[in-house]
């Protein structure tokens, strides 16, 4: 998402046909395909001093049983990853295929950027396939420089026609083995049908499931945009944690994507290249699970990840107001451990879309906070008008009859104030199409203003008319405009 990005820097999008150029058999393993990851982003946007978007992969979903499921797992558990996967109808089959939906990324990217001017924005092709060259071409009719990894297994197959209209082609062989120092690297093609042996299943020592388990895809069914289910250990969690994506039937998925939200994502995403909301569902933890899985079986596995004890753990589903903010809804109660996770939440963008979760985690394994009626979670951004910096401060709880002095105390103490510093508060509202921040008055409780959970405060010390004279952007309000002019800040 390029959520309220600075146009000061530029960015990149990397599109990768993963089954018309493969990952290397050698680096197919976690610390391999890290590496793979690493360089990528390393080559095509460090080096060239411009942000990775997103390294987005189209595939076949893979059945549980095939060992792409656990490369795709691998490589989705990385961040900065996202798989676009499809049902496969056939050859002659042009709605669900890797073309289609690679070239739907690109679109989406050239106009979220075109419209606003800016720097040159670079965007990757890793694909051998000459469908490719008329959207190269339209990228670069509307300034979009454009790279093609291709793989040519000899001389004479080389996709002449895409390594000639991009502004830079390399072969990916030859370029992952100058870059990782490999001698020998060799390419399996991509078989998302072929199955592990009983001892090498999904997870080591896990039996594979029945052939009966595996559901064949429908006429029906929509194309999704998923990817493959997230490693765990062995036996760390219901084998329904385990799998991996299997196929759809009549417009019900077997798999749901699920992505969770920390504290540490807010503090690494706020101010760094997100503004508006709290994170970027791009840049957290990625989970597949079966929709038959528990509510308690998923705490298990976020246990097992982070280790923060299922006691100390209350996830919160994120929902989209009609503002088209992203907020928190109610959270998942305790009693409702026992239950289906796909029966107690509800995809964010609608059917077969992904799940985000806001994971609240008790410190040092003591009890969660008691929410009583009344009783709202409630989140604080900073803003500094002197370095025109914005900062994630903070959570807590408050009772929807507080007025603003009862949370001072919390504030001084996250912001480093002295007691008595005078602060300005507004609500974040929402950011598209316009930028709405409403100021919170002292003596209105929190019901009056219509707060509730998973509201955002935005925290500042008030000014007086000669310091906001000399400034900018004196009040996060008027900041938050400026970021918002000529990017692109529509939600996800």
């Amino acid at each position: 998402m390029l959520n309220g990005a600075r146009t000061a820097a530029g960015w990149t999008l990397i599109l990768w046909d993963i089954e018309n150029v493969p990952v290397p058999e050698q680096l197919r393993d976690p610390s391999g395909i890290k590496q793979l990851k690493d360089l990528l982003k390393d080559r095509f946007a460090k080096t060239r001093s411009l942000q990775l978007h997103c390294i987005k992969l189209a595939c076949r979903w893979p059945d549980c049983r095939s060992p792409y499921a656990t490369l795709l797992g691998w490589l989705t558990t990385l961040g900065d990853v996202e798989a676009l996967g499809y049902q496969w109808q056939g050859q002659k089959d042009k709605i669900h295929n890797a073309d289609r939906l690679l070239k739907q990324a690109a679109d989406r990217f050239m106009h979220m950027l075109e419209l606003h001017g800016g720097p040159e924005h670079l965007v990757v092709f890793i694909t051998s396939d000459q469908d490719f060259c008329e959207k190269i071409q339209e990228l670069q009719r509307r300034n979009f420089k454009v790279v093609v990894l291709y793989h040519g297994p000899s001389a004479s197959q080389k996709p002449v026609s895409i390594t000639s209209v991009a502004d830079e082609s390399h072969d990916w062989l030859t370029f992952l083995k100058r870059e990782l120092g490999f001698s020998h690297l060799t390419l399996a093609p991509y078989d998302p049908t072929a199955y592990h042996g009983a001892s090498q299943g999904y997870n080591s020592g896990m039996t594979p499931p029945p052939p009966s388990a595996t559901r064949q895809p429908s006429q029906e069914s929509r194309t999704p945009s998923k990817a493959c289910s997230r490693p765990s250990s062995a036996g760390a969690a219901s084998p329904h944690m385990q799998r991996a994506p299997s196929q759809a039937s009549h417009k019900r998925q077997d798999i749901m994507c699920i992505k969770v939200a920390r504290e540490q994502d807010f503090q690494d995403q706020i101010g760094a290249n997100q503004w508006f909301d709290m994170m970027d569902p791009v840049k957290v933890a990625q989970f597949w699970v079966h929709n038959k899985a528990t509510v308690g079986e998923f705490k298990r596995t976020l246990a097992n990840k982070w280790g923060t004890a299922v006691k100390s753990q209350r996830i919160w589903p994120w929902q989209r107001r009609q503002n088209l903010s992203v907020r928190l809804s109610s959270p998942v109660d305790s009693s409702l451990d026992g239950q289906r996770l796909a029966d107690v939440t509800a995809p964010i963008l609608g059917e077969h879309s992904e799940t985000w979760f806001y994971l609240e985690e008790a410190k040092n394994d003591k009890p969660l906070v008691t929410i009583n009626p009344g009783k709202m979670l409630l989140f604080f951004k900073l803003y500094d008008p002197w370095q025109k910096t914005l900062s994630y401060l903070g959570r807590c709880y408050a009772h929807n009859t507080n007025t603003l002095p009862a949370l001072m105390p919390f504030l001084y103490k996250k912001a480093g104030f002295p007691d008595g510093t005078a602060l300005k508060v507004y609500e974040e509202v929402k950011s598209h199409p316009k930028v709405v921040c409403d100021v919170i008055e002292e003596h209105v409780t929190f019901q009056q203003a219509q707060l509730q959970h998973g509201d955002i405060l935005l925290v500042q010390q008030a000014l007086t008319e000669e310091e906001a004279e000399k400034l900018k952007y004196p009040n996060v309000k008027s900041f938050l405009k400026h970021m918002s002019k000529g990017r692109a800040t529509k939600p996800v």
